[in-house]
């Protein structure tokens, strides 16, 4: 936000050498430098050289390179040779003064970033320096001729899916696993204080690396980190559909099926399958506003299914549809169709029950629509198909969108979509760079006049399209040759175009290896201008064949054009403002290399490596590859595997809303209701569980431009020494529970009149379970990491001298809304995101201890049977009474370092308070009334046990 975000121009000066030192001393150099006869005078004229790219008198030397310091120690060794034959040169004289140019001296020694980064910025006094603002990024990056590295951006997308999934679903579990703490919190029944998501967190961290998500590790690697990823999903799909099936009640083991995107979920499969069982859904929804979706769920039978609400007394019957499913190279166990189910309101950060019940033997799956020849021969008419939202114009001949628009408005885009496919360029080295998992170059013909040439178009099988109409949607299945199949699907109530698709196995019979682009045409006029987000955040101005910082001069006008699409990219017309914008379910590459023209890569598969480390080919296959080593010799087993994704189209009809459309379903795409599924016995075998509706965390939505970034609980040890082994160690106290909070402002600047705005709110009147049980009783903001309070870092925050700043953010200070702890109202600026760290106590005036507590843990005295209350009853007037007198008195003891010591000794604070409130300060092994129903033992004590207290 404004100043705070402000990147600088050659801080630390280009790398000429990529990013390694100009010597190699190490054991795995290519050819190591010998430290004694190195030339110096070449290295200190390398010194100066970048110190030209730079301003001010420290340049930053990174000493080391990929696979590097394997023998540190003589790594290290030769290095400190060889500086000091540099400092004594220059001591001598032997390195003359002219080669030092504008520096009288040079001086080197170890330092850190942060100490490079004070260097610098105390020269803005001492040599009065300032700093250009740089305003875009350094993408698409070259090292060489016809080496743009743009082909990362799509390498390996199942890996690149998983992790955007995983992401997603570690975003959600948090919540629920931190809205039940919360509950429990409320009742004075705590959770272990222990983090079972911590194994997702820490796989989803290390699919950050850049070898990970980029797709440029090798395959063995990249098999690694699918098979622990899926692993940590499964432990944390477990761990938060109990919770979850804590939170809605019902008595019922509900599972969260991972494989819903290849059309598979046993649960659902059998339950379906079978006469009289129920499939209960609970679907949970991880963003902070109500949200109305269609929900998919395998079935295995054509039979009539009804979905109705499950909680209430009268259950509403909730819209559906039931329809073949449409998996090419499906799995053996995948469903044979899927229910579409219309959730109605689902409740922000909430959950909402789902019965789909077997009401009737008769067939009810859509059969295809007459309304389409599927001629291909252009002759057909108009078919249109429309929801609230929006409105499209099929060709009836071919299936396909003609004109994209809303509904009301006369005038529609004009609009197509086609499959194509690039060429890799397949040539050895960087002398005839290939393409591969870093580089993007297709090939291009001889006689190359426009960047459409360069593409191989796939032509539409029309005898396989079908088309199926329902109220809820209409499903378009389309097959582009033997290896592209789409789905085209408009749904009730949304408002954009889902295209599905399934792309490979990659045919290279050819030896040609492809890329395969989704390519999107309308007439909108963008005049070369096109628009990709920066992470989900910012969104960048791409003008094509055009560089903001520089003069741009290339012979790769395809893959010097392409850029990272992380969520979404949209074009618009400079004069009417109409709009087209799509959004993946990933990371692609993609760029608009015509006017009115979207593209996206979806696929790569490559037989050539690109030099650039991985050494092996971007060729994935489904079934595995051989042992390593021999490294890149490895032989790949089975066919090219089958990609599946989804896009999301969004058209405006005018004032520029290409920004404020991917804004609006941003979110939704990232965070999908979360599906888990449960399967009860019905027709009277059972009793039908009671479930109950989820309540959410939030008190009320959220604004509709504010995100919920994270919500979750911190965890930590308790106060109980490190040699303490009680059980009762890893509890925090029942009186405390801290959340951390992060919200975001959706919008950017000037993206939509209203939304755009900033907007205040106040943490007091967010949360609902807080009246009557709960007390906020401190707001800290902490940094964006959450390691550190805002407030200190402002104090030691750089402020820097911009030469070219001309944002009036940049200019003045901001007002810092809620920096000060415990300020409960702050404002949200646009694209800003604030975390908080909030810590609740229970309300002392309103003790709930009595209440019955939803931790199987702790009996429920509530519903105890009549023994277990006269049980409770003789305990409390005879045996209470005589055991603290007892304790009081002395005579009951423990042993403490092998001597018997008084028991009051240790539990005073217990004893004073006892008569009172059971659950105030008390020894960590406390005594509860059910420790004596449940014939429970006090822990074992070691003659070195150590005590604290809370």
């Amino acid at each position: 936000d404004g100043d705070s975000s402000a990147v600088f121009w050659s801080k630390t000066g280009s790398f000429v050498r990529i990013y390694g030192p100009p010597m190699c001393f190490d054991s795995r150099c290519h050819k190591p430098d010998d430290p004694l006869t190195a030339s110096t005078a070449k290295f200190v004229q390398s010194l100066i050289t970048q110190s030209q790219e730079t301003r001010g008198n420290h340049i930053l030397l990174t000493w080391g390179s990929d696979f590097q310091y394997k023998d540190a120690q003589l790594t290290f060794s030769r290095s400190e040779t060889f500086f000091r034959r540099v400092r004594e040169d220059l001591a001598s004289g032997d390195i003359g003064s002219q080669l030092l140019g504008r520096f009288s001296r040079v001086n080197m020694f170890y330092s850190t970033p942060d100490m490079y980064t004070l260097a610098k910025y105390r020269e803005k006094d001492s040599n009065a320096v300032e700093w250009e603002v740089k305003r875009n990024d350094f993408l698409p990056y070259s090292d060489c001729k016809h080496c743009f590295w743009s082909g990362f951006y799509t390498s390996r997308p199942p890996l690149k899916k998983l992790e955007r999934a995983s992401s997603s679903f570690l975003h959600a579990a948090r919540q629920i696993i931190a809205t039940a703490d919360v509950q429990s919190f409320a009742l004075t029944a705590p959770r272990s204080d222990n983090n079972v998501l911590a194994n997702l967190e820490e796989e989803n961290a290390i699919l950050q690396h850049h070898d990970a998500l980029t797709g440029t590790a090798k395959q063995h690697v990249t098999d690694d980190y699918v098979k622990r990823t899926d692993d940590a999903m499964y432990e944390a799909g477990k761990a938060a559909a109990g919770v979850l099936s804590e939170l809605v009640g019902g008595g019922v083991d509900l599972e969260f099926c991972r494989r819903l995107n290849e059309t598979v979920c046993h649960v659902t499969q059998a339950a379906s399958n079978s006469t009289g069982t129920d499939i209960y859904v609970v679907i949970y929804n991880a963003l902070p506003w109500e949200r109305d979706d269609v929900i998919s769920i395998p079935v295995s039978s054509d039979v009539t299914y009804e979905a109705r609400v499950a909680t209430g007394v009268d259950g509403v019957v909730l819209p559906s549809v039931l329809l073949p499913s449409h998996r090419p190279h499906a799995y053996s166990d995948a469903a044979g169709y899927v229910l579409y189910v219309d959730t109605g309101t689902m409740p922000p950060v909430g959950a909402k029950v789902v019965r789909v019940t077997v009401v009737g033997k008769d067939a009810s799956a859509l059969s295809p629509s007459l309304d389409v020849y599927a001629s291909c021969d252009g002759s057909g008419g108009e078919m249109e198909v429309a929801n609230e939202r929006i409105r499209v114009v099929l060709d009836s001949s071919t299936a396909l969108i003609k004109k994209i628009g809303r509904p009301g408005n006369k005038a529609l885009q004009s609009f197509s979509q086609e499959w194509g496919y690039y060429k890799s360029y397949q040539g050895e080295g960087h002398k005839h760079q290939s393409s591969s998992a870093y580089i993007f170059r297709p090939k291009l013909p001889s006689s190359f006049k426009s960047t459409e040439e360069a593409v191989t178009k796939l032509n539409q099988t029309c005898e396989s399209t079908l088309v199926y109409k329902s109220d809820l949607l209409t499903e378009i299945r389309t097959q582009f040759s033997s290896w592209v199949w789409q789905v085209v699907r408009i749904k009730r109530g949304q408002a954009y175009v889902e295209l599905e698709y399934v792309v490979g196995p990659i045919p290279v019979d050819d030896d040609q290896g492809k890329e395969v682009i989704s390519l999107y045409r309308t007439s909108v006029a963008n005049n070369g201008v096109f628009y990709t987000d920066s992470n989900g955040r910012d969104f960048v101005e791409r003008r094509l064949g055009h560089r903001e910082s520089y003069k741009w001069h290339s012979k790769d006008p395809v893959s010097g054009n392409y850029y990272p699409v992380n969520s979404a990219a949209f074009i618009q017309d400079v004069d009417s403002g109409t709009s087209l914008t799509v959004l993946t379910d990933r990371t692609q590459g993609g760029s608009s290399l015509r006017d009115g023209d979207l593209e996206l890569m979806v696929h790569r598969r490559c037989l050539v490596d690109d030099a650039r480390g991985v050494h092996e080919p971007l060729n994935e296959t489904d079934g595995g590859i051989g042992p390593e080593p021999p490294f890149g010799n490895s032989t790949r087993r089975g066919e090219g595997i089958v990609v599946r994704g989804t896009h999301r189209i969004y058209v405006g009809s005018g004032g520029f809303e290409g920004a404020s459309a991917a804004r609006s379903g941003m979110d939704e795409m990232f965070s999908p209701p979360l599906l888990f599924f449960a399967a009860i016995p019905g027709n009277g075998t059972r009793h039908t569980p009671k479930f109950k509706s989820m309540a959410s965390a939030l008190k009320h939505a959220l604004p509709s431009n504010v995100m919920l970034v994270t919500f979750s609980r911190t965890f930590s040890r308790a106060v109980a020494s490190s040699n303490d082994s009680s059980p009762r160690s890893s509890l925090r106290s029942n009186k405390e529970l801290t959340i951390l909070l992060r919200l975001g402002h959706q919008y950017g600047p000037n993206e939509d009149a209203i939304m755009s705005q900033p907007v205040q709110i106040n943490l007091a009147n967010i949360f609902s379970l807080t009246e009557n049980t709960m007390t906020l009783v401190e707001v800290v903001e902490k940094t964006l990491s959450g390691n550190q309070r805002r407030s200190d870092w402002e104090k030691r925050k750089l402020n820097w001298n911009k030469k070219n700043s001309t944002d009036q953010r940049e200019n003045q200070q901001v007002p810092l809304y809620g920096v000060h702890d415990n300020e409960t109202t702050f404002h949200l600026e646009p694209l800003q995101i604030r975390t908080f760290e909030i810590r609740f106590a229970l309300d002392m005036k309103n003790d709930h201890s009595a209440q019955p507590s939803t931790d199987s843990t702790i009996p429920n005295h509530s519903s105890s049977s009549f023994k277990d209350r006269l049980k409770l009853g003789v305990y409390k007037t005879i045996l209470a009474p005589i055991l603290f007198f007892a304790v009081a008195a002395g005579v009951i003891v423990i042993v403490k370092n092998n001597r018997w010591v008084p028991l009051k000794s240790y539990c005073w604070k217990w004893i004073r308070q006892h008569r009172g409130n059971r659950s105030g300060a008390r020894c960590e092994f406390q005594i509860l009334e059910s420790d004596i129903l449940d014939g429970m033992e006090l822990p074992a004590i070691s003659p070195n046990h150590n005590f604290d207290f809370e």
